[in-house]
C-alpha cells in the first residue's frame, strides 16, 4: 500500500473524497450515543474506473468508540488513503464522520509539512439505496456566505476562504439536525458508491 509523500495529495485525496466543497470540523459530529453499525455500509464500492472504496468494520478496542469504527480504504489514482470512519444517526438522518487514519500513524517524508497539517473531521449526509450508498456533502460555500450574513451561527474560524468547524460535537448535532431538511444546505450533485460485483 503506498503512504502519502507530499502534502498536496493529502489535501487533494480530502477535497476529492465528498466534492470540491468540504466542510471541515476540529471536532467529530458525534459522541458515543448517536453511532450506530449498519452492515449496508460494509463493503467495496466504485465510483469510477479510479475511484474505489473499501469499507470494512475494524472493531478496535484499543481507542475510544472503537466497537463502532470503520476503515475506509479510499483508493484513487493508485493512491491510498486510510480513514477512520464512523456512522452517525441524529434525528431520521445518517451521516458519515471522516477522519484520515493514515495521517495520524504514518508520517509524511517532508516532517516539517507534515507538522502544518491539522487533523479534521468531515461528514456528509448517507443514505443507501439498494446496492448504492448515496453520500450527500453540505455545501460549504453556500453555509460560509450564510455564516458571513449572520443567518447561521455555529462556532469557527475562516481559513482565507475556508469555512473550519471549531463547535463542539453537541453543538454541530443542534446544527445539522436543524439544516437537515434544507435541501440548498447540501451540494447538489450526490455521490454515489456502487457496490463492487
Amino acid at each position: 500500500m503506498k503512504t502519502l509523500q507530499k502534502p498536496t495529495l493529502l489535501f487533494l485525496l480530502i477535497v476529492s473524497l465528498v466534492s470540491s466543497c468540504v466542510l471541515r470540523s476540529l471536532h467529530p459530529l458525534y459522541t458515543k450515543s448517536e453511532l450506530i453499525i449498519d452492515n449496508r455500509l460494509e463493503g467495496s464500492y466504485i465510483v469510477d474506473e479510479t475511484d474505489t472504496w473499501n469499507i470494512t468494520k475494524a472493531d478496535n478496542q484499543a481507542i475510544e468508540n472503537g466497537d463502532k469504527l470503520y476503515h475506509l480504504e479510499h483508493i484513487q489514482n493508485g493512491d491510498t488513503v486510510i480513514f477512520d470512519l464512523f456512522l452517525v444517526k441524529l434525528d431520521k438522518y445518517l451521516y458519515l464522520d471522516f477522519f484520515i487514519d493514515e495521517y495520524k500513524s504514518k508520517p509524511l517524508e517532508n516532517e516539517f509539512a507534515a507538522f502544518h497539517l491539522y487533523p479534521v473531521h468531515s461528514f456528509a449526509k448517507v443514505s443507501f439505496d439498494g446496492n448504492q450508498i448515496i453520500i450527500n456533502p453540505f455545501n460549504s460555500q453556500y453555509l460560509g456566505k450564510l455564516i458571513e450574513q449572520n443567518r447561521i451561527r455555529i462556532s469557527h474560524e475562516m481559513a482565507n476562504e475556508d469555512i473550519l468547524l471549531t463547535a463542539s460535537p453537541e453543538e454541530l448535532q443542534k446544527f445539522v439536525i436543524k439544516y437537515s431538511d434544507d435541501e440548498n444546505i447540501f451540494e447538489e450533485e450526490s455521490f454515489i458508491l456502487k457496490r463492487k460485483g
